[in-house]
């Protein structure tokens, strides 16, 4: 995935804001994301469920322990933004020109590292909602 946001001359001080706004957008996410996660945990290893499920206990150590990876990639990705975030706010506009072609590269693995987390994050919080789901009594 590419970015749109081009650190040129004149838009320099434009794109550099968007650059950051963009990525306390992912922080937003990523800080809910922890919420969700220990939600998750909290149901599936708390809910009484009926132990004659077919592997039940299984199916809940694996979900808690896809979601405790999530976590941690979560504070990866999370230190990694917040890293990236402020070299652009921190460093001068010269300084910052002279990197743009890295920051851009950055940002733009950033972003795919993002995205990719969301779409697989969501593909097993839907798994693990549907999972409960049919579990809970009728």
């Amino acid at each position: 995935m590419t970015t749109d946001l081009n650190f040129s001359n004149d838009n320099f001080i434009k794109n550099a804001e968007d650059f950051a706004y963009k990525l306390e957008i992912w922080v937003s996410y990523l800080a809910f994301f922890k919420t969700e996660i220990e939600f998750l945990k909290k149901i599936i290893n708390t809910y009484p469920f009926q132990s004659n499920v077919r592997n039940l206990f299984e199916n809940i150590q694996i979900y808690s322990k896809n979601l405790d990876s999530f976590e941690s990639k979560r504070l990866l990705i999370l230190k990694k933004s917040s890293r990236l975030k402020q070299q652009i706010t921190k460093n001068e506009k010269e300084e910052i020109q002279k990197k743009y072609i890295q920051l851009v590269n950055e940002f733009n693995k950033i972003e795919d590292e993002i995205l990719t987390f969301i779409e697989t994050y969501n593909n097993l919080k839907n798994t693990i909602y549907n999972y409960v789901y049919a579990l809970l009594p009728a």
